[in-house]
Parts: structure tokens; sequence; C-alpha cells
């Protein structure tokens, strides 16, 4: 039988590929990814932040009337979306199905991939949303890109048959970032402990509501825009989520702040003591 003569070919394949040793270099910069020899040269990068968008309802929308205007909206959204991030700079973006996910490494790459992942957010609510809702009308599936935001050590190489090798990525930044984003709603970002504590929690621009503008997104008086949330794959690592996108009037000055490294949003002391009491 053909599948007899397969498995017994894979069985000799798969004892020999598990005693080959493979070659993982660990690097500085992010790889040339020409140049990785499939199945034994690996490079591997500490500090990689992986920002994962994906489509609400998907499945739903792929179903009956719906069937005949998901290409549309998967290039919407997710022609959209890869846009929006490219605006920051990844070292790799890679399209997969009714999402997407963009990799982010070097000295500013924490700040680069939040800036991507609220201003993915922000497309989604403020842009994405109400052009679905006038092409599909209000009938259509409640819908809109979620984002997950995990980062630490990860791995590339290629793996595959010839002529159709592709990347693979081991390690935690991008299977998190994933089960974040599947665990968010539409216009959610959901990041991990280490990304909050790294680039949010001292963070007044990605902190705290838009309170120059008297926004406060229903958490006021405290006005804490990150609250925990259980990503039921991720058990043992905390997460954090952040349920609405910065306002349209502060978006721009607020992204270029993080983007800059701005930690301290420039209100006057009156503001700040109005923020402190809630008034």
């Amino acid at each position: 039988m053909v599948i007899g003569k397969l498995m017994r070919d894979l069985e000799g394949e798969v004892a020999e590929q598990l005693q080959t040793p493979a070659t993982v270099t660990d690097v500085d910069e992010f790889p040339d990814l020409d140049d990785l020899r499939p199945g034994r040269t690996w490079a591997r990068m500490s500090d990689v932040v992986a920002v994962v968008a994906d489509l609400k309802g998907s499945t739903r929308l792929s179903m009956g009337r719906y069937v005949n205007s998901t290409v549309r909206l998967y290039r919407a959204a997710t022609g959209g979306g890869v846009k929006v991030a490219c605006r920051f700079d990844p070292q790799f973006t890679d399209i997969q199905g009714d999402g997407f996910f963009c990799l982010f490494h070097g000295e500013d790459a924490y700040r680069r991939g939040i800036a991507a992942a609220m201003s993915l957010a922000y497309f989604s609510r403020e842009i994405l949303e109400p052009a679905i809702e006038k092409f599909a009308g209000e009938d259509c599936p409640k819908t809109g890109l979620k984002v997950g935001v995990a980062a630490g050590r990860l791995a590339v190489g290629r793996i595959g048959q010839q002529g159709a090798r592709e990347l693979v990525w081991p390690g935690r930044p991008v299977n998190f970032a994933f089960k974040c984003s599947s665990a968010a709603d539409a216009h959610e970002v959901i990041v991990t402990q280490r990304v909050f504590d790294r680039v949010i929690r001292e963070n007044e621009y990605l902190l705290r509501p838009c309170y120059l503008t008297g926004h406060w997104h229903g958490n006021w008086p405290t006005g804490e825009q990150w609250s925990p949330v259980p990503v039921p794959a991720l058990r043992k690592t905390r997460c954090f989520v952040r349920r609405t996108p910065w306002c349209p009037e502060v978006a721009d000055d607020f992204c270029q702040a993080v983007l800059e490294g701005k930690t301290r949003q420039p209100a006057s002391g009156f503001q700040r003591f109005r923020y402190s009491v809630g008034l």
C-alpha cells in the first residue's frame, strides 16, 4: 500500500531527524532569512516582540449568506491591518488566513510593537468596523481585529519539502501572541506580563485614559486602561487587556510619544490633581 510504504520511509526519516544535531546560533540582529539552510541552521534572538491580529467571528462570516462577502472582508481587514503594522517597520510579516503576525526586534522593538498593536485596535474600531457596517448592514455579525502581543526569545529556521520550505518560529512570542489574540474581543489588545512590564506599566500614554480630552472610557475615576485578564491557554502567564483604543483626538500624539520613548503626559498640575482625585 502507498500509505504503508510512506510510513516505513517516514519511520527512518523521523529517527534520522531526531538524531541529527541542528546548529542553533544566537544572533544580535534579525537574521537574513534567505541565508537559513533548510532543516539544519537555526538563528535565535532575544527580546523579539510578536504582534498578532485576526478577525473576530471569521468562521461565522464564512458561512451561509455571508460567504460572498468574506473575501472582501478579509481583504479589507487583513490588507488594511498589514498596512498599519508595516508603518512601524517590523522585521517580518506573515499573513495567515484571516489574520497576520509581525515580528519586531532591536533596541526599540517593544515601543514599535505596542504602537503597532494600539494602532491596529484604533484602525479596527474607527475605520474597519464602521466600513463593514456600511458595507454589510447592521445584521452582519459584529467583527473587528483582535490583537495579541508577546515577547521573549525566538528561533527561526526552515522546514518542508524541496521548493516549499516554510519558515518556522519556535519559542514563546509567536505562540503566546496568537493565544492572546484568540482570547481578545474585537478592538481589544491583550499582552503578556513581560510586555506590560517592559513598555506599559510606567507609560502614561499607554496606561492612562485620554484625560486631556475628558475621555475616561468608563474607567473613571481610577482611569486604569489595562486590567488582568485570564487567557485559558496561558494559565501560568499573567496577561493584561486594554478594551478601548486611543481616542481620535490624541491617537497621533500618543503614538508618536510612545515611539519617541516618552512616558509622561504633559498635563498641567491642575489637570493631574483632577485626575488623581477623580474630578
